[in-house]
């Protein structure tokens, strides 16, 4: 099965970057794009994304809202928050409905990782973590270069 992504991000250069990272993989299709909250709102209906991949700050609108918009309007997306602010958006994210939390220093692999475990459920945002955060996934727990972002295993 193939992890139907929705990146959105205002940056063109940086979603060109994530979708160019993305079509490596052979199971995450990279199916829209987004510049701001209003238009991934159009979108997010009719791409229908099983993990919506986004940055946490972006200029026309909060990123916590932004998270709660499309939870609320699709609630079968994932959302995955990119952010250089991990410690900010961890305290943040247990209301807006995000499973996962990534940095922007994650290597490739462990992108992939992050998006397939918040897909398979693998993943979600862990709260009891102190200092630095680390990133765990089933998947992958000993990624390279992975600066401090989040998704850890799921109890189940």
């Amino acid at each position: 099965m193939v992890i139907g992504v929705l990146i959105i991000n205002d940056l063109p250069l940086t979603r060109m970057g994530i979708r160019a990272i993305l079509q490596r993989t052979c199971d995450i299709e990279v199916v829209g794009e987004a510049r701001s909250r209003e238009e991934a709102r159009v979108l997010t209906p009719g791409l229908r994304p099983d993990v919506v991949l986004m940055d946490a700050t972006m200029p026309a609108g909060d990123g916590v809202e932004t998270v709660r918009s499309i939870r609320d309007q699709y609630p079968q997306a994932q959302v995955l928050v990119l952010t250089g602010q991990a410690p900010e958006w961890l305290r943040r994210a247990e209301t807006t409905g995000a499973v996962g939390i990534v940095s922007e220093n994650i290597s490739v692999a462990g992108l992939a990782s992050a998006i397939r475990a918040v897909h398979w459920r693998d993943g979600v945002i862990r709260r009891d973590v102190p200092g630095p955060l680390a990133y765990e996934t089933a998947e992958a727990t000993s990624v390279g270069n992975i600066a401090s972002p989040y998704v850890a295993p799921a109890s189940h």
